[in-house]
């Protein structure tokens, strides 16, 4: 729901990041996915059809749109908490006079929580917990869920002070703008990240059309020149798939520093992608195509070796 932080309830929060070690090379990526019985699978059927399908990366931007649509949501939930308790105003504290020995004293008084701390409450049911996904993603009760969202010091000064001060308003103010650029921040990983699995898919898809082309045409029919010119490219393109693994990896590796988000791009990968049947799903379409382009390269390699 929110960023690679587990808490009870199976979902994600803000907060500091599970990080995981992942491969530090392209080598690393393509054997350690190939490896795996489900790519053993693929590889041995990616033949048999006409393109590369691309579900995994299909999968992962739908993955990653709604969870940037939750967080915006949140987003703005935060921001109409802050901007409510920005407009309520601290609770007037009566005094009681009393008698002491003869003397006249002051005493605040102390009784059930004010009009001022129930608005508070309201405000929070009505703003944080109003998202649709709420009951799904969370589905605590509001003093559990605002200790987690807020803190354990705001929620406790609230249950334990009944009126609503203004040291109260300002920590409500404090940690709801905190709470909020939280999921500024894991919003603007989210979007760097679309950005990256769009950019993968076309140039993968590009790749896969050329490679397409190339194996349709009829080697029997051509010369070794014309063999030769389609060996070159599938090299030109085993590169560049080569290429696009590489970039992609080094952005899981890098993570997200450049939104200023605290997770890295492997908590990411294993928070957004738990679903799917692999958790680097750009990687394995990658990885996929690399194959294929290999295994069409292989053979124009023959073809051209019984021309010699």
């Amino acid at each position: 729901m929110a960023s690679p932080q587990t808490a009870n309830a199976g979902h994600y929060r803000i907060g500091e990041p599970q990080l995981q070690q992942g491969c530090s090379g392209i080598e690393c990526t393509i054997s350690g996915v190939l490896s795996s019985d489900l790519f053993l699978v693929a590889i041995a059927t990616v033949a048999a059809v006409a393109l590369v399908a691309f579900t995994y990366l299909a999968s992962a931007r739908k993955e990653c749109s709604e969870e940037a649509d939750r967080v915006r949501a949140e987003k703005r939930a935060f921001e109409r908490f802050v901007t409510g308790i920005s407009e309520l105003q601290p609770s007037a504290m009566q005094p009681q006079m009393v008698s002491d020995g003869g003397a006249t004293v002051s005493r605040t008084n102390v009784g059930a929580a004010s009009t001022e701390l129930q608005d508070v409450y309201r405000l929070y049911e009505n703003t944080v917990m109003d998202v649709p996904h709420y009951d799904a993603d969370y589905g605590e009760p509001l003093q559990e869920n605002m200790a987690i969202e807020l803190g354990e010091e705001v929620t406790t000064a609230l249950e334990t002070t009944p009126e609503f001060t203004p040291q109260i308003k300002q920590g409500l103010l404090r940690k709801g703008t905190e709470t909020k650029t939280s999921r500024e921040q894991f919003l603007r990983a989210l979007e760097a990240e679309a950005e990256s699995l769009q950019r993968t898919h076309d140039v993968l898809a590009n790749i896969d059309r050329r490679v397409e082309e190339i194996g349709d045409s009829r080697r029997l029919n051509q010369s070794y020149d014309q063999i030769e010119h389609h060996w070159r490219e599938l090299d030109a393109l085993e590169d560049e798939c080569e290429s696009v693994l590489e970039r992609r990896q080094d952005q899981v590796r890098s993570g997200v520093s450049e939104s200023h988000w605290r997770g890295d791009g492997h908590s990411l990968c294993a928070y957004l992608y738990e679903s799917l049947p692999v958790e680097y799903p750009a990687l394995a379409e990658g990885t996929l195509l690399f194959d294929r382009v290999r295994t069409t390269k292989r053979k124009f390699t023959e073809s051209l070796t019984r021309r010699v």
